[in-house]
Protein backbone atom coordinates (compact mmCIF):
# COMPACT_ATOMS: atom_id res chain seq x y z
CA UNK A 1 0.00 0.00 0.00
CA UNK A 2 2.76 2.63 0.84
CA UNK A 3 3.59 2.10 -3.27
CA UNK A 4 0.14 2.99 -3.81
CA UNK A 5 0.38 5.96 -1.39
CA UNK A 6 3.71 6.98 -3.10
CA UNK A 7 2.28 6.76 -6.95
CA UNK A 8 -0.95 9.21 -5.66
CA UNK A 9 1.77 11.50 -4.24
CA UNK A 10 3.61 11.64 -7.54
CA UNK A 11 0.59 12.35 -9.33
CA UNK A 12 -0.65 15.30 -6.90
CA UNK A 13 2.83 17.09 -7.34
CA UNK A 14 1.76 16.51 -11.60
CA UNK A 15 -1.48 18.18 -10.86
CA UNK A 16 -0.47 20.92 -8.74
CA UNK A 17 2.12 22.01 -11.31
CA UNK A 18 -0.79 21.37 -13.88
CA UNK A 19 -2.51 23.51 -12.02
CA UNK A 20 0.13 26.16 -11.10
CA UNK A 21 0.36 26.67 -15.37
CA UNK A 22 -2.99 26.93 -15.52
CA UNK A 23 -3.76 29.66 -13.06
CA UNK A 24 -0.67 31.52 -14.61
CA UNK A 25 -1.97 31.46 -17.98
CA UNK A 26 0.61 28.87 -19.30
CA UNK A 27 -0.11 25.90 -22.01
CA UNK A 28 -0.17 22.73 -19.84
CA UNK A 29 1.82 20.42 -22.04
CA UNK A 30 0.04 17.61 -23.51
CA UNK A 31 2.80 14.78 -22.21
CA UNK A 32 2.61 16.14 -18.83
CA UNK A 33 -1.79 16.07 -19.13
CA UNK A 34 -1.68 12.68 -20.25
CA UNK A 35 1.07 11.41 -18.04
CA UNK A 36 -1.23 12.45 -14.99
CA UNK A 37 -4.09 10.87 -16.34
CA UNK A 38 -2.29 7.61 -16.69
CA UNK A 39 0.01 7.51 -13.51
CA UNK A 40 -3.62 8.40 -11.58
CA UNK A 41 -5.52 5.21 -13.88
CA UNK A 42 -2.78 3.08 -12.80
CA UNK A 43 -2.73 4.31 -8.58
CA UNK A 44 -6.33 3.75 -8.44
CA UNK A 45 -5.80 0.23 -10.04
CA UNK A 46 -3.42 -0.47 -7.39
CA UNK A 47 -5.61 1.34 -4.82
CA UNK A 48 -8.25 -1.81 -5.47
CA UNK A 49 -5.88 -4.33 -5.46
CA UNK A 50 -4.37 -3.24 -2.40
CA UNK A 51 -7.89 -2.89 -0.62
CA UNK A 52 -8.34 -6.78 -1.49
CA UNK A 53 -4.65 -7.69 -0.13
CA UNK A 54 -4.94 -5.67 2.91
CA UNK A 55 -8.21 -5.91 4.27
CA UNK A 56 -11.29 -2.71 4.11
CA UNK A 57 -10.80 -0.27 6.90
CA UNK A 58 -13.54 2.93 6.68
CA UNK A 59 -10.91 5.37 6.03
CA UNK A 60 -9.76 3.29 3.20
CA UNK A 61 -12.72 3.00 1.77
CA UNK A 62 -13.79 6.59 1.97
CA UNK A 63 -10.09 7.16 0.14
CA UNK A 64 -11.25 5.19 -2.40
CA UNK A 65 -14.28 6.54 -2.87
CA UNK A 66 -13.01 10.28 -2.93
CA UNK A 67 -9.78 9.18 -5.56
CA UNK A 68 -12.92 7.68 -7.42
CA UNK A 69 -15.29 10.71 -7.64
CA UNK A 70 -11.55 12.76 -8.33
CA UNK A 71 -11.12 10.14 -11.10
CA UNK A 72 -14.23 10.96 -12.86
CA UNK A 73 -14.04 14.81 -12.23
CA UNK A 74 -10.38 14.66 -14.02
CA UNK A 75 -12.01 12.81 -17.52
CA UNK A 76 -14.64 15.56 -17.31
CA UNK A 77 -11.34 17.50 -17.28
CA UNK A 78 -9.92 15.63 -20.05
CA UNK A 79 -12.72 15.98 -22.37
CA UNK A 80 -12.55 19.57 -21.63
CA UNK A 81 -8.91 19.86 -23.05
CA UNK A 82 -9.94 17.13 -25.98
CA UNK A 83 -12.87 19.35 -27.16
CA UNK A 84 -9.88 21.99 -27.12
CA UNK A 85 -11.86 24.76 -24.50
CA UNK A 86 -10.55 25.76 -21.27
CA UNK A 87 -11.96 23.58 -18.05
CA UNK A 88 -13.93 26.44 -15.78
CA UNK A 89 -11.47 26.97 -12.81
CA UNK A 90 -13.68 25.74 -10.35
CA UNK A 91 -14.02 22.19 -11.65
CA UNK A 92 -10.34 22.21 -11.30
CA UNK A 93 -10.13 23.28 -7.91
CA UNK A 94 -13.40 20.76 -7.14
CA UNK A 95 -10.60 18.31 -8.69
CA UNK A 96 -7.33 19.24 -7.13
CA UNK A 97 -9.54 19.47 -3.32
CA UNK A 98 -11.17 16.03 -3.65
CA UNK A 99 -7.70 14.59 -4.34
CA UNK A 100 -6.77 15.96 -1.41
CA UNK A 101 -8.75 14.50 0.46
CA UNK A 102 -8.84 11.05 -0.81
CA UNK A 103 -5.10 11.08 -0.43
CA UNK A 104 -5.36 12.47 3.33
CA UNK A 105 -7.43 10.16 4.04
CA UNK A 106 -5.04 7.23 2.09
CA UNK A 107 -1.91 8.23 4.11
CA UNK A 108 -4.23 8.05 7.22
CA UNK A 109 -5.20 4.89 6.41
CA UNK A 110 -2.08 3.95 6.01
CA UNK A 111 -0.33 5.15 8.66
CA UNK A 112 -3.11 4.12 11.06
Amino acid sequence: MLFTAVLFLIVAAGGLTMAGMKFSGKTIPAPLALGHGLLALVAVIFLFFSVFTNGVGTTLVTAKVFLLITALVGLVLFSFRAGKRSPPFRLILVHGTLAAIGITLLLVAFFA
